[in-house]
């Protein structure tokens, strides 16, 4: 293969490596850079075989003729490539200061991602969300939860969506879905503004501080998050031998649906709410709507659920229908 074509191909893919990795380091996790990151990964390992085939003379004989001369430079490469993979495996220095100055590290507690048991999809003005127990199809105990939404066609503008369970105390079980423009800091970038994440979702930002430790205001609270026996997970709820009931939410926030009552064209109404309470009968399919239950309030609330509507707020006509179902999830 032409030395040139191979030279400029390899300067190429550590280019990409580069800028990869990058963003990865400054951005949250993108399946996007991790599928170029990868396909550059392995770009590089063929035309490093490829450069090292062309470069075989110069590789035998800096190891076995001129062993001598080039034998320092080997060991040093050795011993600087092992000391990476040690530092790497054991998260020593430096590898540790850099790791715990990246995105992902520093809004560790910020960032909300959906388990790997749960399946969603967003197509213009319709939603949908499955969350199976992680081992369904393994017996005929575990059950699946499906929720879809509808929206009404004239809503153009991406809108933002929370969906939770609850336990029937109001604790917060799982976070199913978070739209993924708010998923990833608590500034985000809400329709060209930085907005704080708990004035476009406050229903839902204030049940999440149980899991994340850090309220709206960034403040640590210590006497919560994960532990030993809550870890925040619909598994336990989705078999046919619990009893435990729960409580799906739905938070929605529609932008730019300002009217006299609400004129801040950056927030405009509030989120609404809705809910549906969740008793599983194991033997058939169940069936059930979510009821609007209340919304987000003004800027000044602290993300209470405010149940008393009135006609200044009508965001709910922007929502055709919101249905969570349950059915057996038999092996297949």
């Amino acid at each position: 293969m032409n030395r040139t074509f191979v030279n400029f191909s390899l300067i190429f893919i550590v280019l990409a490596l580069v800028v990869t990795g990058v963003l990865a380091f400054f951005f949250p996790f993108s399946l996007l850079t991790a599928r170029v990151h990868i396909a550059f990964a392995c770009a590089a390992i063929i035309f490093f075989s490829i450069h090292i085939a062309q470069r075989y003379t110069f590789f035998t004989f800096a190891l076995f003729k001129n062993i001598k001369k080039t034998r320092l430079f080997i060991a040093l490469s050795a011993v600087f490539s092992l000391f990476l993979v040690i530092s790497s495996y054991y998260n020593l220095q430096p590898i540790h200061w850099l790791v715990s100055n990246s995105y992902e590290h520093k809004r560790f507690n910020e960032i909300v991602r959906s388990s790997s048991s749960v399946y969603s999809a967003f197509e213009k003005t319709t939603f949908s969300l499955i969350k199976t127990n992680e081992t369904c199809g393994a017996g005929s105990e575990n059950l699946a939860l499906t929720l879809t939404a509808a929206f009404h066609p004239m809503v153009k503008n991406k809108l933002a969506f929370a969906v939770w369970a609850e336990s029937t105390s109001g604790s917060l079980i799982e976070s199913l879905y978070v739209s993924p423009s708010l998923a990833y800091s608590d500034s985000p970038e809400w329709h060209g503004q930085q907005t704080a994440r708990h004035l476009v979702l406050p229903v839902w930002r204030n049940k999440y501080t149980l899991i994340s430790g850090i309220d709206s205001d960034g403040k640590v609270d210590q006497f919560t998050g994960a532990t030993k026996n809550h870890q925040f997970s619909l598994e336990n709820y989705l078999k046919e031998n619990t009893h435990e009931d729960y409580v799906i939410y739905a938070e929605i926030n529609i932008p730019a649906d300002t009217n006299e009552a609400w004129p801040d064209d950056l927030l405009g109404q509030p989120s609404i709410l809705y809910s549906a309470y969740i008793s599983h009968d194991p033997t058939k399919r169940q069936h059930a709507i979510l009821e609007l239950t209340g919304h987000g309030g003004s800027t000044t609330n602290d993300g209470s659920i405010q149940y008393r509507f009135d006609k200044s707020i009508d965001a709910d006509k922007w929502v055709d229908l919101i249905l969570v179902s349950s059915y057996p999830c038999t092996k297949q």
